[in-house]
């Protein structure tokens, strides 16, 4: 974990206003537009691009990785989307190409995550309302409605296309969740010895790369 910290570190070292956080983020966005771009060329099965099975994995090369990358991607995006004005399009435009992308990984985890951040934005909106500590016709309380707006759509959108043509027998996996099944006994597994790992060395870690001698 170290390089993550020295990674922060230097991210507020060199980003010391908010305008330049944004052109950082704004960054950020851009590249996860080209990583979802590749994204839809494999779910149209485009020729240019490769595509094993119907889970798509983008550029990432493995659809749980590329879920989790999309998670984040549209948390800062909606973050953005909320704080940087001039650019409210695009941040909104990249929630909704980014959003369906999330249910065609086929990934159960990221798909209950994305519903949960949802539900999550949707009860702060009433709780908002009912204590009265936003106006109904004010700007934050629109932008609010908006962004929840999108999400729900690029949600519903994407369990529209998850269960469409060869993609519904990849989506029967959503479903079928069992303790004997053999993904979810490796996972199992995994968590455990990724736990004693953490126990025997809390600190410092065990290096990129070394997971197996855990």
């Amino acid at each position: 974990w170290l390089h993550v910290y020295l990674y922060f570190f230097i991210l507020i070292t060199v980003l010391r206003t908010k305008a330049e956080w944004h052109r950082f983020l704004r960054f950020v966005v851009i590249c996860a537009l080209y990583v979802s771009a590749y994204a839809w060329l494999q779910v149209l099965h485009a020729p240019i691009v490769f595509l094993q099975g119907e889970r798509i994995f983008s550029t990432i090369g493995n659809p749980g990785f590329f879920a989790a990358y999309l998670l984040l991607s549209i948390g800062i995006t909606s973050y953005c989307f909320m704080t940087d004005t001039r650019y409210r399009v695009l941040y909104g435009t990249a929630i909704l190409i980014q959003s369906p992308l999330v249910f065609l990984t086929f990934t159960r985890s990221a798909i209950a995550g994305y519903g949960v951040a949802v539900s999550v934005i949707a009860l702060f909106i009433l709780c908002m309302q009912v204590r009265g500590r936003v106006r109904r016709d004010s700007e934050e309380k629109k932008n609010v409605n908006v962004l929840a707006a999108i999400l729900v759509t690029g949600f519903v959108l994407g369990a529209f296309l998850a269960t469409q043509g060869s993609a519904a027998l990849s989506a029967q996996r959503l479903t079928d969740i069992r303790i004997s099944d053999q993904t979810t006994q490796s996972r199992l597994l995994i968590w455990e010895s990724a736990l004693r790992g953490v126990y025997e060395r809390p600190t410092t870690g065990w290096g990129t790369g070394n997971f197996d001698a855990v």
